[in-house]
């Protein structure tokens, strides 16, 4: 009978349901504004990921016209660049040394140990490149000791290199005449 008398009243505070769906409808509340939120938030960092995007855009074309003008230069202005103070100068300049193939591998030994990561991990790979795939490291994370052991087996390396070259130039060239 209760039921039926109260139909459309809702629930009296004195009972138990009435506390039950008061908390659901708290909880309710809560998920509808956290959701709220989280779209917000998910929008934000759209917003902040397609800006960041755009920005890297806008760096690598400036990125990539350094590279096209660098490029154009003479071997000496490049190897001039290898021993530049500006780190992002000594970097664009070991890519375009790796890409011209210009035998500057004692430098690019010294820059094994530039303080610029940027830098020494680019020496590492021109020589790698330039020696053929032969690789004496150092590691992205090298310390002091195993760089300088690095750059020592590079040395010698390119010691090796120099001296070959220099007695196949001396070895007298056999012909096939006939």
């Amino acid at each position: 009978m209760y039921a039926y008398n109260n139909i459309g009243l809702g629930l009296p505070p004195s009972c138990g349901a009435y506390e039950i769906k008061f908390k659901l409808a708290t909880k309710s509340w809560v998920i509808y504004w956290a959701g709220k939120r989280m779209t917000a938030w998910r929008a934000f960092m759209q917003q902040q990921f397609e800006e960041m995007a755009k920005e890297q855009a806008k760096q690598n074309e400036i990125l990539r016209g350094l590279l096209r003008q660098l490029v154009k230069e003479e071997d000496v202005v490049i190897i001039n660049k290898l021993i530049d103070p500006e780190p992002m100068q000594r970097w664009l300049a070991v890519l375009v040394a790796d890409r011209k193939r210009l035998q500057v591998q004692e430098k690019l030994i010294d820059l094994l140990d530039d303080p610029h990561p940027a830098v020494r991990d680019s020496a590492h790979h021109a020589l790698v490149r330039l020696g053929r795939s032969t690789d004496f490291g150092p590691p992205a994370k090298a310390k002091a000791k195993e760089i300088a052991s690095a750059q020592k087996s590079w040395r010698e390396w390119h010691q090796l290199q120099i001296d070959t070259r220099f007695a196949d130039d001396e070895a007298p060239r056999v012909t096939n005449q006939k």
